[in-house]
């Protein structure tokens, strides 16, 4: 029997990570223009820095990187700062003369009530495992005190699976909130694209219902390797928070919402000391 995940709450359906390459002229200074475009609307100017790699050399602004070499240009980016360069492609320049190398998307999914060890259940399950032993796929758990990761498939191949538990991130109790994230390259990173945004009648490129198309295409692919993922419409205020930390103001929330539940839970469960030691500070007492 395939494993189910239901009672779910959906949100945050997006791109996580997006490269792009081009060897003409006109795509290099294409994606020279969109690091451009995206440096002049960053507010994080002061962070920008030479960066080179793999033969790269060019800058580094936030998560996105801009390398140019001999045989072309390229443009990496991750977390929500690739889904700012996509609306650049999309919204201001013809992106189909680049070529996509890889495009991850994801869905981080809040549960109605918690799950713990689930992923370790399902690497357990025998239907699970015999799908995977016909298909020749390889999966396997990485286990955590900060949540668990299964992994499906091979990361050299054109389509890699990702499921990790996220609860830590948002705050709340290991196994509320969890990612699902399909890593595409090769052949399939590109027409993944164009299945995300397809072209209009007037040769533009539609941002509509992109949300659904993710959502459909990580139901599809983790249906494929043997989960069914059931998602109910609806909202959520835990999924919803912001995880990115970069300034004073959203560090300090992010310790509210992260840190300090998890120590008031060790100190409940006998682990005050330890709970201190870990994040390196003396030992209080709170009136």
């Amino acid at each position: 029997m395939i494993p189910e995940i239901e009672c779910t709450i959906y949100d945050s359906e997006k791109i996580d990570a997006l490269t792009i390459t081009s060897k003409n002229v006109a795509g290099r200074a294409m994606i020279a223009g969109v690091y451009r475009m995206f440096s002049e609307e960053s507010e994080n100017l002061a962070f920008a820095k030479n960066w080179n790699a793999l033969g790269y050399k060019g800058y580094q602004c936030d998560s996105v990187r801009y390398g140019k070499r001999l045989d072309g240009s390229a443009l990496f980016s991750t977390g929500s700062d690739s889904m700012k360069i996509t609306h650049i492609l999309i919204n201001d320049y013809d992106y189909t003369s680049l070529n996509t190398t890889r495009i991850d998307v994801c869905i981080d999914v809040c549960l109605a009530k918690p799950l713990r060890g689930w992923l370790r259940g399902l690497r357990e399950n025998k239907d699970f495992n015999a799908l995977h032993d016909k298909e020749k796929r390889d999966t396997k758990i990485i286990e955590s005190k900060t949540g668990d990761t299964l992994y499906i498939g091979s990361r050299a191949s054109g389509r890699y699976g990702r499921i990790y538990d996220k609860s830590l991130a948002y705050g709340v109790e290991l196994g509320y909130v969890y990612r699902f994230e399909i890593e595409t390259k090769k052949l399939v990173a590109p027409a993944l694209f164009k299945r995300l945004f397809p072209e209009r009648e007037d040769s533009t490129y539609s941002w509509d219902n992109f949300p659904y198309r993710v959502r459909n295409i990580i139901q599809s692919q983790m249906l494929a390797w043997g989960i069914n993922v059931k998602l109910s419409d609806e909202t959520s205020e835990v999924i919803k928070a912001e995880t990115r930390i970069s300034t004073v103001e959203s560090q300090l929330n992010w310790l509210s919402r992260t840190v300090a539940p998890m120590v008031t839970k060790l100190t409940a469960a006998g682990y005050k000391q330890e709970a201190f030691e870990a994040i390196g500070l003396p030992m209080v007492e709170f009136s």
